[in-house]
C-alpha cells in the first residue's frame, strides 16, 4: 500500500484548506470573467488553442498564491509554462481553466485544476466547476471529497446496473 502524503510538506492541514479557498475564490474570479463576456475576447495561442483573460488570472493568482504559501515548490502552469530548475521535491501544477472551449460557448462544464507532485508522483488533486459550485479535492491516504462529503468507489459490480 502506498503511503499517505505528509501534509506537513505544503504545511499541514491548515494550508490544504488556504489552498481549496484560493481555489474557490479564484473560481469566483473566473465565474464574473466568464458572465462579464471574456470568452469574446479570447486569442489563439501558437499551438492554435484558445486562451482567455480568465485563464490568465486564474494562473498568475495560483501561482502567487503558491509562491507565497509554498515558496520551495515548483511550479507547471498551462499558459506561462514552468518555473523553478525542475528539482524541486514539490511542484503544482495548474490548468486555469480546463475547458476552456466549453468556457468560450457558455458551457457550464469548465473547470480550474490543480495538481500536486510530490517527489514527480502525483498526491493531490483539486478540481473546481464554478458555474455549478462543485468542488472536489482528494490526497493519497486522505480520501476523496465532493462538496465537503467522502466519495467512494461504487458497490455495483456489473456495467448494466451502473449509471454512466
Amino acid at each position: 500500500m502506498t503511503p499517505a502524503f505528509d501534509l506537513a510538506r505544503i504545511g499541514g492541514r491548515s494550508s490544504l484548506d488556504a489552498l481549496l479557498d484560493e481555489v474557490l475564490a479564484a473560481g469566483e474570479d473566473a465565474l464574473a470573467l466568464f458572465r462579464g463576456g471574456a470568452a469574446s475576447r479570447a486569442l489563439t495561442k501558437p499551438d492554435r488553442s484558445p486562451v482567455t483573460e480568465a485563464d490568465q488570472a486564474v494562473e498568475r493568482r495560483m501561482r502567487a498564491f503558491l509562491g507565497k504559501r509554498v515558496p520551495a515548490a515548483g511550479f507547471l502552469g498551462e499558459e506561462s509554462g514552468a518555473e523553478g530548475d525542475g528539482t524541486q521535491a514539490l511542484r503544482f501544477v495548474v490548468d486555469p481553466i480546463d475547458g476552456t472551449r466549453a468556457f468560450l460557448r457558455g458551457l457550464p462544464s469548465w473547470s480550474i485544476l490543480v495538481g500536486l507532485e510530490a517527489d514527480g508522483e502525483p498526491v493531490l488533486g483539486v478540481a473546481y466547476f464554478p458555474a455549478s459550485g462543485d468542488l472536489y479535492w482528494g490526497a493519497r491516504g486522505h480520501g476523496a471529497y465532493g462538496n465537503g462529503r467522502p466519495l467512494r468507489v461504487s458497490k455495483i459490480a456489473s456495467l448494466d446496473g451502473a449509471l454512466v
